[in-house]
């Protein structure tokens, strides 16, 4: 024998394949939206305080400061993978070398249930753990793996096929090679499966809306494969039924039913300037480009966003291409299942129904996400073909038997199927973990996948974000003028592909100021407040301009106008630091600017109204203008601040005696 020919043979291929592929993860830090559902997240940082928050909120809510309004609010629904997130942090902390570990764990489960949903479904063992060791190494995976974010997909899909397994395990499947053999039934009477799947069901619902897939999948795969047993069913479709609706519960009375997604912004919505035939156009050729990445998993990205692949038109050669392969398998779908239909022979019908079920498996999982049922805003990722991918493998494994069966004069001998499977598993096993290694850190990933989508707007501005980043950790002055040359250009790129796009407008004002050219950072942070005065990025990146106008005024402190000229300045960027305010006041002040020197110490008790020595100046101020009652009240207030201010102690004594003279 060259093939394993027990079940665990397969599986300790999938542990150690695995192993090798995602093990290095646990060294990595966290990237992209890792950050966003960790550690920027409120309720997640409560630990599990914080669970009955994510569990009642939508997924995005704890990112944003309560009230806030964001262009995805209250359309997804993901809870399981936050709450798991938020007990990592209750046991462990920020720490995402565990949160890396229980993805790899995750995703070691997912490979298993789908070698046993296999040989449930029929499938011979060679054959499910040929597969099955496929999707344990396609680099299409590395995402949903690599990328602690990408867990509500593991989860999604993990669950979602335990309630398939379970499902089938329960009903019973004619076409297993025990039931052809020896005519007994794969399944039991155990309802304990029944319930399982639908708890399965229920807890995949709560990782990500992409397993609703599974209530068409559930009853295609009855339709093929299962015994028709009404009892049975009745209870089987009661289970799922109890869960969809429990989940729809849960929903609608926590956030609603998901609301149309309203956005100007085409980074949040891919079709937004699309007419109606572009859109079409493009969504084909989405599809296309889907089956090219399964295919050939090469190059990828953790982002294609506008404007990585054009709108196009009906008349693309790529999409006439899609059109004609999608309508191929659609045709290849039916044909295989009216084939098994007419066919007598038990072994052939499965053979048929097998094939019918891949496609449609593929099909059903790429149909939610797809952009031509529900609006997703995004446009393309991989992480999308996580659960679509099982479907296409199976297919692929299918057409290799066939391969093998019809050419048997020069396929006579097991080993050169061995070689060729353990080809194509060295060669998609090198990839993942070539890719993997990319997932490492932000400024890694960023820098690397620029590369295979050069007209993508957000990755540009990701790599131009990345190198403004190694330029303040370099020491040296040479390599940090080269970083924040080169992020220059990436920055400009991202620029000119979207003009209204904040970020590297303000990354870009960065680099300028860090080269010294500050009048064109100090335009470029203002075309970026024009876009959202509010953004918090804006304001912290008005600091950075603020701080540099603030040293250059430290300079004219003997200078009064152009001190105050500087601090003006200062304060068009940054009006948060109630100290510049302070400082601008006395200054205003001193140069016989009395009225303007209240309005700014008034302004630095507003944003420090406990600050003794905000209250005391302003009590001088009022002084000098000769509004007594005034700066009495100013100085009172700073004694109940600071009851040993001696000079405050003098002016409320003085003020005093003065109104008992008159």
């Amino acid at each position: 024998m060259f093939l394993p020919a027990k079940s665990f043979h397969y599986l300790i291929i999938l542990v150690l394949l695995i192993i090798g592929i995602y093990g290095s993860t646990i060294s990595f830090e966290y990237a992209i939206d890792d950050v966003n559902v960790i550690t920027q997240n409120r309720f997640t940082q409560m630990g599990i305080k914080g669970i009955p928050k994510l569990f009642t909120t939508d997924s995005f809510a704890g990112h944003y400061p309560e009230g806030a309004t964001y262009d995805y609010k209250n359309r997804y629904y993901r809870p399981l993978s936050y709450i798991s997130f938020a007990i990592e942090k209750q046991l462990w902390g920020n720490r995402p070398g565990v949160s890396h570990a229980i993805n790899v764990l995750i995703y070691l489960l997912a490979c298993i249930i789908v070698f046993y949903t296999l040989q449930a479904l029929g499938l011979s063992l060679h054959l499910a753990g040929i597969v099955t060791v496929l999707f344990a190494c396609h680099p299409i995976h590395t995402e949903a793996v690599a990328n602690i974010k990408g867990r509500d997909e593991l989860l999604s899909f993990t669950l979602g096929l335990l309630s398939l397994y379970l499902l089938i395990s329960y009903l019973g499947v004619k076409f297993t090679s025990y039931s052809i053999v020896k005519g007994a039934k794969y399944s039991t009477d155990s309802r304990i499966k029944v319930w399982g799947a639908g708890i399965s069901f229920f807890a995949a619902l709560l990782s990500k809306e992409q397993s609703l897939t599974f209530l068409v999948i559930f009853p295609f795969t009855i339709l093929l494969f299962c015994y028709k047993d009404k009892v049975k069913l009745i209870r089987v479709i009661a289970a799922f039924v109890v869960a969809f609706f429990a989940y729809l519960l849960l929903r609608i009375s926590f956030i609603g039913l998901p609301p149309p997604l309203q956005t100007q912004s085409i980074l949040n919505d891919y079709y937004l300037n699309a007419s109606w035939v572009e859109k079409a156009a493009t969504q084909i050729k989405v599809l296309g480009l889907y089956a090219h990445l399964l295919l050939f998993p090469y190059p990828l990205s953790w982002d294609y966003s506008w404007k990585a692949i054009p709108y196009t038109t009906l008349t693309d050669p790529l999409v006439i291409t899609s059109v004609v392969f999608y309508a191929a398998l659609f045709i290849l779908l039916i044909g295989a299942y009216y084939q098994g239909r007419k066919s007598n022979s038990l072994e052939l019908r499965h053979h048929y129904f097998v094939y019918s079920w891949s496609i449609g498996f593929y099909l059903i999982s790429l149909s939610i996400i797809s952009n031509f049922f529900i609006n997703i805003g995004g446009y393309i990722g991989e992480r999308f073909l996580f659960q679509a991918s099982l479907g296409f493998l199976l297919g692929g494994g299918l057409l290799f038997q066939s391969l093998f069966r019809v050419g048997r004069r020069w396929l006579d001998k097991k080993i050169v199927a061995l070689f060729f499977v353990v080809s194509v598993t060295c060669l998609l096993s090198i990839a993942s973990y070539r890719r993997t290694q990319n997932w490492r850190d932000n400024t890694t990933i960023f820098l690397r996948d620029v590369a295979s989508v050069p007209q993508s707007c957000k990755a540009n501005a990701a790599a131009g974000g990345a190198l403004i980043t190694l330029a303040n950790q370099t020491f040296s002055k040479e390599e940090k003028f080269r970083l924040l040359k080169q992020a220059q250009f990436y920055l400009r790129k991202a620029i000119a592909i979207y003009p209204n796009y904040i970020y590297p407008l303000l990354d870009l004002s960065r680099a300028n100021l860090q080269l010294g050219d500050t009048a064109s950072a100090e335009q470029l942070w203002y075309q970026a407040q024009k876009i959202d005065p509010n953004d918090e990025v804006l304001l912290d990146r008005g600091k950075e301009l603020a701080v540099a106008h603030q040293n250059k005024a430290n300079l004219l402190l003997n200078q009064p106008q152009l001190y105050l000229r500087e601090v003006e300045k200062v304060l068009s960027f940054y009006k948060s630091d109630p100290e510049i305010w302070y400082n601008a006041g006395q200054m205003y002040s001193l140069v016989g600017e009395k009225q303007k020197a209240v309005a700014y110490l008034l302004k630095a008790i507003a944003l420090a109204p406990m600050q003794p020595r905000y209250h005391y100046a302003l009590g001088v101020v009022y002084y000098y203008l000769k509004d007594y009652s005034s700066a009495l009240h100013e100085w009172e207030i700073t004694l109940k601040l600071d009851p040993h201010h001696m000079e405050a102690q003098k002016g409320v004594n003085f003020l005093q005696q003065q109104m008992n003279l008159k």
